[in-house]
């Protein structure tokens, strides 16, 4: 009668290992599991039915079934951890047979009774001499619990941890993991504590996770580092030019790794000239042009294209608002736009900082204190609604501005507005269409 051996039902970590192994492993977690009555069959036989299918049940969930809900209580300390190392060691030793496993006990029983009974009776001389190990013996005791230990870590490595544990390999909140976790930045595993499920992790995971969003670059901090606004990093991202490749939650914005951002920045190098006549910067060329939020990212593309020929200006460390283009191509800026509804699948920051709103109004950053009757928050930083901010930028023009759509003096521009009897909406803006109609334009 030939014997049916169908391992397909345990995970496939422990599917290579020798069925006799698998066998003993089942009998022995049932010499420590629970029994339980079964109606219609002798206790003593639904006894051990139920003590084996308790130990079935573990291998089937190995390596995370060795738990408290099916050991029984009187159970010794010693004999549940003997069987836990035989039961995560299946991981570890696939490949060794019953019989080598066994032998291998055997051997150290005999290793152990052979040293006990060299040490001979107390007093005696010539048996403590015998006793007393030889460096090599040492040694090899001591290679022995190395890899014991190895192997026990090993076998534990394997082991999902729990919430916190993982929060503290990680240094982040649990907040954060478990986010992480329903993002799908992390194996959405779980664990049993008694009658609870709970959320559970792979350390490796975990780790490579920690290491990620240790080292990642926010589009905030990247802004500063360009010198450009937030929403300009948010465009190249958006467009490709910048892959945001670090780890990050779906309602974060984008963030980057080192790697790409240093890629981007060896592009622009590697396309740009010595030097460029009748110069402008990049950040007073869009000046010019954008009476808008600042069309960055096609601006970027146009030269990592090569569209726009382009110098780096003398500025180290590398600065985009610093990049030096010809006047004469100024114009090809002023076509330029981007729309968040064409990357709906995007998410863009709803707030501003101050540094990017005087951007937008083509203002300097001294005269931020001026924007304060514009929805805001905070103040360290202050941060002002974007929605606000661009409704009220589409309805006003600020005097600096006139000044350079009428090619004109400010003072003049002032002048003029005060013959006109205009109001300014707030500080030095005007409304545009009034604005229209006085100055043409």
């Amino acid at each position: 009668m030939g014997e049916v051996r169908d391992l397909s039902a345990l995970p496939t970590q422990i599917r290579a290992v020798c069925i006799g192994r698998i066998l003993e492993t089942i009998i022995q977690l049932s010499q420590i599991a629970r029994g339980h009555l079964i109606s219609g069959l002798p206790p003593e036989f639904a006894y051990g039915v139920t003590r084996l299918r308790a130990g079935c049940i573990a291998l089937r969930d190995w390596p995370n079934g060795f738990h408290s809900e099916w050991i029984d209580p009187s159970a010794t300390e010693s004999a549940v951890g003997a069987r836990k190392h035989a039961y995560l060691a299946l991981g570890t030793k696939a490949d060794t047979s019953l019989v080598e496993l066994k032998l291998q006990l055997k051997e150290k029983r005999e290793r152990r009774r052979r040293g006990l009974s060299a040490a001979g009776k107390p007093g005696d001389s010539t048996s403590s001499r015998r006793a007393t190990r030889t460096k090599e013996q040492k040694e090899n005791r001591r290679l022995r619990e190395a890899a014991t230990r190895a192997s026990n870590a090993e076998a534990k490595a394997l082991l999902p941890i729990g919430l916190r544990p993982a929060s503290e390999l990680a240094r982040l909140d649990p907040d954060t993991l478990l986010a992480a976790r329903e993002a799908g930045l992390l194996t959405h595993r779980e664990r049993q504590h008694g009658k609870r499920t709970l959320p559970a992790f792979d350390r490796h995971e975990v780790l490579i996770l920690a290491e990620g969003w240790k080292n990642r670059i926010s589009a905030s901090s990247l802004a500063f580092e360009f010198g450009i606004s937030l929403f300009g990093v948010e465009q190249l991202a958006a467009m490709g030019a910048l892959p945001p490749d670090a780890p990050h939650l779906q309602n974060e914005g984008p963030h980057f790794t080192r790697a790409s951002v240093d890629k981007l920045i060896g592009k622009l190098v590697e396309l740009a000239r010595e030097s460029i006549d009748e110069g402008i910067t990049l950040a007073d060329a869009l000046r010019h042009t954008h009476l808008r939020p600042k069309s960055w990212g096609p601006a970027i593309s146009r030269l990592l294209g090569d569209e726009i020929p382009f110098a780096l200006g003398q500025t180290k460390p590398f600065r985009m608002d610093r990049l030096i283009i010809n006047r004469n191509d100024t114009e090809k800026l002023g076509t330029l736009t981007f729309e968040r509804s064409d990357f709906p699948e995007k998410v863009f920051c709803e707030t501003m900082v101050q540094r990017d709103v005087c951007e937008c109004f083509n203002l300097l950053e001294k005269d931020g204190q001026h924007l304060l009757f514009l929805s805001h928050s905070g103040k360290m930083p202050r941060l002002y609604d974007r929605h606000a901010v661009e409704a009220f930028r589409s309805k006003a023009l600020h005097t600096y501005e006139i000044a350079r759509l009428t090619d004109s003096q400010p003072r003049k521009v002032t002048r003029r507005l005060t013959e006109a009897q205009a109001v300014p909406l707030s500080w030095k803006f005007y409304d545009r269409k009034f604005i229209s109609e006085i100055f043409a334009i």
